[in-house]
């Protein structure tokens, strides 16, 4: 017992991390002014017999591991940070129960779901396995399941803000229309991983066609923007989730063709409008091309990876971060007072609130880095000590700290090289791989909108931009003479 004690001692003199034991908590202005301390010195030296040196290199990474959740902000106050509306306890909301699928594959139930957004509707939302037959709607006793029904009983049970036009004639018109979606839904053919060869590709594309034409046609009989001409009906939240994807598809082929040009102007139109005036399709409803990859694929094949990493490459995130606030999610939030006033504050709030899931998903999905070697994470590390938990942490207070690229050069370097200057080779390459992970797992909008999505994905390539600098600098100064 002596000689540990002497042995833990004499580490951390040559450390010079004994301060590390004394908490300190941030308080003033934030995290950031309460974590800029002197940085420990990284001098290491033989211990003496292997015996001994095996002990010691046990404290050291404790200590190491100790120093870097010193730096970093505690889920505690990365949580006290967040807006009011985020912090508060979630209570259950309305006596309506929307039933859907947790991975939003249903296009059904996301027809529903923007449906009952749009109206405004106080609900529960419950989350069904594959196996449960989705969407439904119970209400006391009434129950609902399959898109028209549950349309009929949103329209009469809240008739407040109806989504069906007041004249008889155009009321049997918007619902043809939904008739029309409906068919569309069960002949549109999606087959998961159709990017992978040139006939899956085509089939899908050919499907895709269909319902583009179709809905094209639709739209010039209407003569507006939208399937009600310039108001949004039931018609519009049938067809959106199959002619989001229908254009996706489209968007793809063009993308590897190297084209711009649509052959579908009308439905090009229907998509900015439902992106720059229908807020809760742009703030949570909807989806993107990255995430109907993800959805429609298993993550961990080579032709999926390569596909994202192309399609992530079109997005600048200096310029996401620097983009002003989208009108939409001002209007959305403003119906929606449980949302974040900014699409990358809320995505900094849903990383903080499914921070166990994500940290499960990463210790399944991304193998720790040991000497350049790789290998499957063991269990048993403390949620604040392991790398997982500490990658998440400082993408959250790096979002929560420098919101908008014109704070982040200064949030840089005054704290994140701090950080990543004590982390060793094998934690920067396990960082970068953590970050690529989530980059490439978090989807819109099964995980949240893709507003907050793109912001949460220019956040990740930021941070990775800053560690391969890191990797860069180190290199360059091991190759001085």
């Amino acid at each position: 017992m002596l000689f540990h004690s002497m042995l833990l001692f004499t580490v951390m003199v040559m450390q010079g991390l004994a301060y590390q034991f004394a908490p300190h908590h941030a308080s003033g202005s934030g995290y950031l002014s309460s974590s800029l301390k002197a940085r420990p010195a990284v001098s290491c030296s033989p211990l003496g017999p292997r015996v001994q040196r095996s002990r010691a290199a046990l404290i050291l990474r404790s200590l190491k591991a100790s120093a870097h959740n010193d730096r970093v902000a505690s889920w505690e106050f990365l949580h006290s940070k967040l807006p009011l509306c985020k912090r508060r306890a979630k209570k259950e909301e309305g006596e309506l129960q929307f039933h859907r699928d947790a991975s939003c594959a249903s296009l059904q139930a996301r027809s529903v779901w923007l449906a009952l957004m749009e109206k405004g509707i106080a609900y529960r939302e419950v989350l069904e396995g594959a196996e449960q037959q989705v969407p439904s709607l119970v209400l006391a006793s009434s129950r609902a399941t399959g898109m028209k029904e549950c349309f009929a009983l949103l329209e009469e049970q809240f008739p407040d803000v109806p989504l069906l036009p007041p004249s008889d004639q155009q009321r049997a018109r918007v619902l043809a229309m939904v008739d029309a979606a409906e068919k569309v839904m069960g002949e549109a053919s999606f087959a998961r991983g159709f990017w992978r060869s040139d006939q899956q590709l085509k089939s899908a594309y050919s499907s895709a066609c269909d319902v583009l034409t179709t809905c094209e046609g639709l739209l010039e009989q209407e003569g507006g923007d939208l399937f009600g001409a310039d108001v949004f009906t039931l018609a519009d939240a049938a067809f959106a989730p199959v002619l989001e994807v229908s254009v996706f598809v489209e968007d793809l082929v063009l993308f590897l063709g190297g084209k711009t040009s649509s052959t579908f102007p009308r439905v090009r139109a229907w998509k900015k409008a439902m992106e720059e005036r229908v807020s809760s399709y742009a703030s949570r409803t909807g989806s993107d091309l990255v995430s109907l990859i993800l959805e429609s694929s298993e993550h961990d094949d080579e032709e999926t990876k390569a596909m994202l990493q192309k399609l992530l490459l079109r997005d600048s995130w200096k310029e996401v971060m620097s983009s002003r606030e989208k009108p939409v999610w001002v209007s959305f939030t403003r119906r929606y007072p449980s949302f974040a006033k900014s699409p990358q504050v809320e995505a900094a709030a849903v990383l903080i609130e499914q921070r166990a899931a994500l940290r499960r998903r990463i210790h399944e999905s991304v193998p720790e880095v040991v000497g350049g070697k790789t290998r499957m994470r063991q269990g048993g590390e403390s949620e604040e000590g392991d790398m997982p938990s500490l990658v998440l942490r400082l993408l959250s207070s790096s979002i929560l700290d420098a919101p908008d690229y014109q704070t982040a050069p200064t949030f840089a370097n005054m704290y994140l090289s701090t950080v990543m200057q004590e982390l060793s080779e094998d934690e920067i390459t396990e960082l970068i791989e953590i970050l690529d992970f989530l980059r490439c797992s978090i989807a819109a909008p099964r995980d949240m909108g893709f507003l907050p999505v793109r912001a949460l994905r220019a956040y990740v390539a930021w941070l990775m931009s800053e560690a391969r600098k890191e990797k860069r600098g180190r290199k360059e100064t091991a190759a001085l003479p």
